[in-house]
């Protein structure tokens, strides 16, 4: 089997419409769910841990990266966040965030 014909094969999902309501009674009322391969599921785990050890072993992600991270909640961002403003307002500092997402 060729590279791109293996690609191409853990790229393929199913679809399969899911009622978003008891009794539907048009197209509207479904959602569509898609259904990956087994193997495609595997290779991801397999691919992820593989990338996650070489990203913690390198120290390549800011410490202070939470969210998405095992032992790094959002609410421990939030935690260091007051309490830098806490630690700078002692000192007579601002404490500026910046907002990725530009208000939208």
């Amino acid at each position: 089997m060729a590279k791109s014909n293996i690609r191409y094969v853990l790229k393929i999902a199913q679809y399969a419409p899911v009622p978003t309501i008891t009794s539907p009674k048009s197209r509207d009322c479904y959602r569509p769910i898609s259904v990956l391969p087994t193997l495609s599921k595997i290779f991801e785990k397999i691919f992820y841990s593989r990338l996650y050890s070489l990203v913690t072993s390198y120290f390549i992600l800011y410490p202070q990266q939470f969210g998405f991270r095992t032992n790094h909640a959002t609410e421990l961002g939030i935690a260091a966040l007051y309490n830098d403003t806490i630690c700078n307002k002692d000192k007579k500092l601002i404490t500026r965030t910046f907002n990725e997402n530009n208000g939208q």
